[in-house]
């Protein structure tokens, strides 16, 4: 594992401090608190383990030293982390981690040369005089600056806590060269989707018309098997509302989440949450089924922890993305920084990320997460019965195969075990 500076910020009362503290003790190998100074007066429990209590004096005096990485006022006391310690540990492999305001992370990150990961912290509000007092900061802060967000469920253990952020910051080591920036992503999703919403139609799309029409038969198998009367389902990135209206669900509850609030407009739908996929305000484990109908825009690794969280035990996701082999074809080389162009009637564009993968791919991805393979298949393009759409035709002709032999959409259930 990379050595790195982990900063969390978030709001007080969102238990910043403890879940630090049970990540240490749950993986003391991994991670390490660094030593600070500070100016407050030492408590009756407290050794120097954590801080060196030293007057405001001697804290600017170390400060114009430059034995201080960074200055944190909290309450009129003053907190900096030690310089040397943070540099010696960050080359013997540790994980050094600890509660910094978001105003110093990219400080923090210029000065670390980029060996630090930013997190901001979210949970149910808390109502105290203290989160009164940095609610303005937090309501106006921007998410997509953030390498990983994460929600903080208060209703669940501690311990559950810090398995779903150990698995986050885990995946985000593993996977960080291989993507880009998440924040980076969900802007342009943003961005691009709220531009596009209102020509986002199955008659002005005729690839996604296509592809829709090559799950179908999917999605309703997979909802006649796995979705139950008293089941709670979430679909992300529900678009026009195209699977709901084509699986017409019989559920306990159906939930929607998308990024773009243009796009929820057009849906009508009344209970959808406007929000990015790599943090969605659920508590944990709340619900059996998630869907996903061609969530490629959204489908990278910290968006896929966050699905995890939500699924109970022995709960099924399933998906439909655009398959690897069209995609190759159609954009040349994949790679994970391959978006999506959408050609405006005004002949402006817009664009979204598309994460595609082949199932070897996808099981590896998944399995990293702690999903496991129930099915995966890419569907070609022969099944089509309409009017087909030239992006597979070009596709196919870039191959030097028939477009009925092209794998179009690929298809895949997988599940967390109990």
């Amino acid at each position: 594992m990379n050595s790195k500076l982990i900063l969390i910020g978030g709001k007080s009362g969102s238990g910043k401090t403890t879940l630090i503290n049970k990540l240490i003790e749950m993986y003391p190998d991994v991670y390490l608190r660094p030593i600070s100074y500070t100016t407050r007066k030492q408590r009756p429990e407290e050794t120097n383990n954590e801080y060196i209590f030293i007057s405001s004096e001697q804290f600017f005096d170390l400060s114009e030293k430059g034995e201080i990485l960074n200055i944190d006022k909290v309450y009129g006391n003053y907190y900096g982390m030690r310089r040397d310690f943070i540099l010696e540990n960050l080359k013997d492999g540790i994980l050094l981690i600890k509660e910094i305001h978001p105003q110093n992370h990219k400080k923090i990150n210029q000065l670390l040369k980029d060996n630090v990961i930013s997190i901001l912290l979210k949970s149910q509000p808390i109502k105290s005089t203290r989160n009164d007092e940095d609610a303005e900061y937090y309501n106006s802060i921007c998410e997509d600056d953030f390498d990983i967000i994460f929600y903080n469920d208060h209703g669940a253990s501690i311990e559950k806590n810090a398995e779903y952020l150990h698995n986050k910051i885990s995946t985000y080591l593993r996977y960080c060269d291989a993507f880009p920036r998440t924040g980076f992503v969900d802007y342009i999703n943003r961005v691009g989707y709220n531009k596009v919403a209102k020509y986002f139609t199955e008659e002005k799309r005729i690839t996604t018309r296509n592809f829709h029409e090559l799950s179908a038969s999917f999605f309703k198998k997979f909802f006649y098997d796995y979705v139950k009367a008293d089941s709670k389902v979430l679909e992300i990135g529900p678009g026009q509302g195209w699977l709901y209206e084509v699986v017409t669900p019989t559920c306990e509850q159906y939930c929607f989440a998308d990024i773009s609030k243009e796009m929820s407009n057009i849906n009508g739908s009344t209970s959808k949450i406007i929000t990015s996929v790599r943090c969605i305000p659920y508590p944990a484990e709340s619900f059996d089924v998630i869907v996903c109908s061609l969530g490629d825009p959204y489908f990278y690794p910290e968006a896929i922890c966050e699905l995890f969280r939500l699924l109970k035990s022995g709960g099924y996701l399933a998906f439909s993305l655009p398959a690897k082999q069209w995609a190759s074809l159609l954009r040349g080389s994949a790679s994970k920084g391959d978006k999506t162009i959408f050609v405006l009637d005004s002949g402006e564009t817009a664009e979204v990320f598309s994460f595609t993968y082949s199932i070897d791919e996808l099981i590896k991805l998944m399995g990293d997460i702690g999903l496991q393979l129930v099915s995966a298949n890419s569907i070609k393009a022969g099944l089509l019965t309409n009017e087909i759409s030239s992006a597979i035709t070009i596709a196919a002709e870039k191959g030097c195969i028939d477009y009925k032999d092209l794998e179009t959409v690929t298809v895949a259930i997988f599940y967390k075990e109990d």
